[in-house]
């Protein structure tokens, strides 16, 4: 492998992005806390540890209430009695509020139980936003406000670049200055 071709083409991914998409979220995080509400997150596989990872920051470092969905327990839980593709849907029915936020985080934008969460969660009247991968005119990508859409089919590409992204939302609301 030629790390050095594999580490400028990750940079050059995340350089492309429209930074003012990432103030609008960072913006409607805080709006929405503000207005007592909350982020939800979802994704699965590695999308969820990214999840899992923003979740975490947004609380602990940007003192944003948010919580990741992906306690297996839940999950299979939920899962089991619904059906995979719906268990999103039942977190969504159950946690979510008008006032919240909810972030999609998926690589190929294709994954139904997403699909189904961010349409739920829309009409719940949730803000949605989405992070997703691979083709740009995926299902996902056509469900938030904000979509932001890492041009690569490349799983690792497209997880390190959410990561990225995500986490300079909380550095945004943190008030980081660089």
């Amino acid at each position: 492998m030629n790390y050095t071709n594999y580490l400028n083409t990750l940079s050059r991914l995340i350089l492309n992005v429209d930074v003012a998409q990432l103030q609008e979220i960072a913006s409607r995080i805080v709006e929405a806390s503000n207005q007592g509400g909350k982020v939800l997150i979802f994704g699965n596989g590695g999308s969820s540890a990214i999840a899992s990872h923003l979740s975490v920051d947004l609380s602990n470092a940007a003192g944003i209430p948010a919580n990741a969905y992906c306690d297996s327990a839940m999950i299979t839980c939920l899962a089991n009695d619904y059906g995979y593709e719906n268990w999103i849907t039942k977190i969504v029915e159950i946690h979510g509020m008008a006032n919240d936020v909810a972030i999609f985080i998926s690589s190929s934008g294709e994954s139904e139980n997403m699909i189904k969460g961010s349409k739920t969660a829309a009409a719940k009247g949730i803000k949605v936003f989405t992070f997703s991968g691979f083709k740009p005119d995926n299902r996902l990508s056509r469900q938030g406000l904000v979509n932001m859409h890492c041009a690569s089919e490349i799983y690792n590409f497209v997880e390190n670049v959410h990561q990225a992204w995500a986490l300079s939302i909380v550095d945004s609301i943190r008030g980081l200055e660089i």
